[in-house]
């Protein structure tokens, strides 16, 4: 009985560790959440490890793509950095997608907010 306790712990413990072992977005700029009074010029993501970058969209407050030059990234990297055109005020949801080196697609999401100045930008 012990036996059978211990193998399905080795292998709870795998399981977890191969989980945990995938790329993660590790940082963004704008940062998830930030409200921020100016278009932002970059969009910057850091991931966790190297990776490639297979989608990348921005959806802005009506619910359109956000117009930009994105290709899907021929050589693995960790830093990405992108020119954004102007952006006006509103809610935007970067969705992005990604393959690491272990060959697994990782997706996710953000979001941010261009703040009206005065009502305008």
């Amino acid at each position: 009985m012990k036996m059978i306790h211990l193998t399905v712990l080795l292998v709870l413990q795998t399981w977890a560790s191969l989980s945990l072992a995938h790329v993660h977005l590790a940082a963004s700029l704008p940062e998830d959440g930030a409200k921020i009074l100016n278009s932002p010029k970059q969009l910057a993501l850091r991931f966790t490890d190297e990776v490639r970058l297979l989608k990348l969209n921005v959806i802005g407050p009506q619910g359109n793509k956000v117009a930009m030059n994105f290709k899907a990234s021929a050589q693995p990297d960790q830093n990405f950095s992108l020119t954004l055109p102007k952006m006006s005020a509103g809610q935007y949801t970067v969705n992005w997608m990604v393959i690491g080196g272990d060959s697994h697609k990782v997706k996710g999401e953000f979001s941010f907010m261009v703040q009206a100045i005065n009502g305008a930008l």
